[in-house]
């Protein structure tokens, strides 16, 4: 199974563009990002099988337990002068509901969860029995890698990322916090990326390593708070079911409202090669057929 982040990867490809424009040209966004998508298929599905996009809704569970979760992402709202976080991700919701609707492949979005949570949900339960492939650059996927079925593949570097301790890794990761997620450190307090009047203490190498070897770190406060945003074994379980009943849910689209969808979006590039796509739709009805 492939997972795909697709936020992640319609962003990737489309920002390489938007940085020379001024506007969003929504006929090249959903170009591009479904290009994007045919072209991992056509790469990993005759190893992988059926490829689902995982994808963010609104409402995160996380900013329940932690208000200041990615909290340092607003400070700047502006991709470029003339196109905003705001414009592109509505182009982008709009383009999920059209592969959903038309496309044969899966598209997973539940109330209240990221993509990270829908990708780690999904890839620990078929993890079990059959090989599956995460693709996103997200380092958080990495602590996944302890089962021995999950790979991950970074499209910006091109290869795959290995690690041979995942649960070392997952320690580190949660002592060091996470910059990009507005998560500090655990030796900083709560707004340290949201006040402008604060910073994260610092993290030096010792200071790292005695944390890593305090065997009661466990019950530090803060270091609870990291594990509770970052590790994905911690996922509630409301949430973790509704992905689950989403993920059994039959597929809508198919190989052939994808053709009229790409006929009535003009995506003739895209129709050209839309037997990529085509490929994995007998492992996707065998894979559901074995599951039911």
């Amino acid at each position: 199974m492939i997972l795909v982040d697709f936020y992640q990867i319609a962003i990737s490809s489309a920002m390489p563009q938007i940085l020379k424009s001024s506007e969003i040209d929504t006929r090249f966004i959903r170009h591009i990002t479904i290009n994007a998508l045919r072209r991992y298929h056509k790469q990993f599905s005759s190893k992988y099988g059926e490829m689902v996009l995982c994808c963010d809704s609104k409402n995160n569970w996380r900013k329940d337990i932690f208000p200041q979760y990615k909290g340092n992402r607003r400070k700047t709202d502006s991709v470029t002068a003339g196109v905003s976080w705001s414009d592109l991700y509505s182009w982008l919701e709009q383009i999920k509901n059209e592969l959903r609707q038309y496309f044969p492949m899966k598209v997973i979005f539940t109330p209240r969860a990221e993509g990270d949570d829908i990708i780690a949900v999904i890839a620990k339960e078929m993890g079990i029995t059959e090989e599956v492939l995460i693709i996103s650059s997200d380092k958080d996927f990495i602590q996944l890698q302890s089962n021995m079925n999950i790979h991950q593949w970074a499209p910006i570097k091109k290869k795959f990322i290995q690690e041979k301790s995942p649960t070392t890794f997952l320690r580190e990761h949660i002592i060091g916090g996470d910059a990009s997620d507005g998560i500090p450190n655990i030796r900083s307090d709560d707004d340290s990326f949201v006040n402008e009047n604060k910073r994260q203490r610092q993290m030096t190498k010792k200071r790292r390593e005695e944390h890593m070897a305090d065997g009661n770190l466990a019950n530090d406060p803060k270091f609870q708070r990291n594990r509770m945003l970052i590790d994905l074994d911690l996922i509630p379980r409301d949430i973790q079911e509704a992905i689950r009943v989403e993920f059994h849910k039959e597929q809508i689209g198919s190989f052939k409202t994808a053709h009229m969808y790409c006929v009535q979006k003009k995506l003739n590039q895209i129709l050209e090669h839309l037997n990529d796509f085509k490929r994995g739709e007998k492992k996707l009805c065998k894979s559901l057929f074995q599951r039911s």
